[in-house]
């Protein structure tokens, strides 16, 4: 019995290792600007400034940010960037986009970054684009309100790690907003519980060259 409960313990924590190890390989992430993989030191995007804006669905122009309550009523719209400085991953370690200022214009109705929390890129796996997580960003959108016919202020959250989307390989690289952000807790009670949040990102700097996630 003794042996038996050493063989379990031992196959518990080879099990924990390789998960671990599984889950760094699997967050492992680099932009390069060709496609190929691994990519080389070289042709790998610079920790620099990055900019992406709003486009509309033909990929051309200025295209709006959708919000939808839960039942699927637009309740904003508005133009959008966002600005950050990327630190490039490794083979080890994720790509992240941090110091971000995430701006709206010509909305509806008014919306506002409150924190605008970090963006991480995760290669996904067999293809050269990445989903995008975020992690502490909250933004205010006023909405109409549920019941009557005013508006109210609610503020909405991403917490700890929601896919925000696909960053799709291309020159230039595109990113697909397509996700869902919680009501933050002590918001009126005419906000809506939930907020589906759609749009379409083009990177506009750096400029002329493709996007491509690679893992090493």
């Amino acid at each position: 019995m003794k042996h038996l409960k050493i063989l379990g313990l031992t196959a518990i924590a080879a099990s924990a290792l390789m998960a671990f190890a599984g889950t760094g390989t699997a967050s492992a992430s680099v932009v390069c600007s060709t496609t190929v993989s691994p990519c080389p030191q070289a042709q790998r995007w610079p920790n620099s400034a990055v900019d992406f804006s709003s486009e509309n669905s033909a990929g051309t122009g200025a295209g709006k940010v959708v919000f939808e309550d839960p039942f699927g009523f637009v309740t904003n719209e508005c133009e959008s960037t966002i600005q950050g400085t990327l630190t490039n991953g490794s083979s080890t370690a994720t790509t992240t986009l941090s110091g971000i200022t995430w701006t709206w214009s010509n909305c509806i109705r008014v919306a506002k970054t409150i924190n605008t929390g970090t963006l991480e890129i995760h290669n996904i796996a067999g293809t050269s684009n990445g989903t995008v997580t975020a992690s502490g960003f909250t933004v205010t959108i006023v909405e109409p309100e549920i019941f009557g016919g005013g508006e109210v202020s609610c503020v909405y959250e991403s917490g700890t790690g929601l896919d925000l989307g696909t960053l799709t390989e291309g020159n230039p690289a595109t990113m697909d907003v397509s996700t869902t952000l919680t009501l933050d807790v002590g918001q009126p009670a005419e906000c809506s519980s939930t907020k589906k949040w759609t749009a379409k990102y083009k990177a506009t700097s750096p400029s002329g060259t493709t996007g491509s996630l690679s893992t090493s």
